[in-house]
């Protein structure tokens, strides 16, 4: 989805850089900087991706920068990043700083830019509320009637990841 070009990329939510080094290999002409608080559950991960950024050979290429996303993202001019990419950060913010997040990724994406954010849900869910996903779903009374003793005991795993993504058009 990149241009085949130089340019700079931000990471939100970056880690230990589970996303960060392999994507950094991907798009060798990029340069990334690498945000996070690393606070409370994620405080030991910035020795972590910085070891991580140095073992690869990455310094040059990756800059990491402890600060909150929305902060930081406020902070920054509009249309001056090639991209902004995420994994498994939303679950991490309310619906209602989600909206706004997503506007600050648009803001400083430039026109033609990328906005991929991964979503790992992980979540299971369990006899009715599994029942009224198929609903929505579309999934045929027959189906449930087959499944329903499996579901209601094991439940349903929602999708493991989500992509959201796009282009910023001009």
């Amino acid at each position: 989805m990149l241009p085949k070009k130089a340019g700079v990329l931000v990471e939100v939510g970056s880690g230990e850089g589970q996303l960060t080094v392999p994507f950094a290999d991907l798009v060798p002409r990029y340069k990334i900087i690498a945000l996070d608080r690393f606070k409370g559950a994620y405080s030991g991960n910035e020795a972590g991706l910085l070891s991580t950024i140095a073992r690869n050979g990455l310094n040059a290429r990756i800059s990491v920068v402890v600060s909150d996303y929305n902060a930081w993202l406020t902070c920054q001019r509009g249309s001056k990043y090639d991209g902004v990419i995420s994994s498994e950060f939303l679950p991490e913010i309310t619906s209602k700083r989600m909206e706004h997040f997503f506007a600050q990724c648009h803001r400083v994406t430039k026109p033609g830019g990328l906005r991929q954010i991964r979503l790992k849900s992980g979540l299971v869910i369990r006899s009715k509320a599994a029942r009224q996903l198929l609903k929505d779903w579309d999934i045929r009374r027959s189906y449930w009637k087959l499944h329903s003793g499996t579901l209601e005991m094991d439940g349903l795993e929602i999708p493991d990841w989500i992509i959201v993504g796009g282009i910023k058009q001009p």
